[in-house]
């Protein structure tokens, strides 16, 4: 994932120039607002459209579709809060909600600006994915939308903790 201009211009000059393909990237919103958390703020669409183009996640964004050639903006990931993944099923989870709104408010950015999905720069079928959910919470994920899960303890377990693996 990508947090900003900086990472992103550092991850396609890293890249070889002859790769076949571009890097899929996925730009990471902080959703829940959490300073422990990476990633930009997320889009309203209630912002006029002059406040959203000038927004870090669609200059982030733009960047990516016109500055690095070997990187793809296949969507957008958020990790949100604890609270709202606990509270998976009960009520709507507040964070993918906001993500998919995130979206929507950045594709139409990416549109005005005159970049079409289908030169093939971001997104997949004519929209970018979405990247929400982990192992706790993954059920109400998909039920909003979301692209791709991050199941990893579900399928193998807790990691250790850092103490346990210097003890060994």
């Amino acid at each position: 994932t990508v947090t900003s201009i900086k990472a992103a211009s550092a991850l396609n000059k890293a890249l070889p120039a002859d790769r076949p393909t571009p890097l899929n990237i996925l730009l990471q919103v902080n959703t829940s607002g959490e300073d422990a958390k990476s990633g930009v703020p997320p889009l309203s669409a209630a912002t006029p459209d002059n406040e959203v183009d000038a927004a870090e996640l669609v200059q982030v964004a733009r960047y990516v579709v016109t500055e690095c050639p070997r990187l793809r903006l296949q969507g957008l990931m958020t990790i949100g809060a604890l609270e709202q993944s606990l509270a998976a099923g009960a009520k709507e989870n507040e964070d993918f909600a906001r993500l998919v709104g995130t979206r929507d408010v950045l594709q139409a950015a990416l549109a005005r600006a005159g970049f079409k999905p289908e030169e093939g720069r971001w997104g997949e079928d004519g929209r970018l994915l979405l990247s929400m959910g982990m192992s706790s919470d993954f059920e109400a994920a998909l039920a909003s939308g979301s692209d791709i899960v991050r199941v990893g303890t579900g399928i193998f377990g807790s990691r250790p903790k850092k103490e346990e693996v210097k003890a060994q």
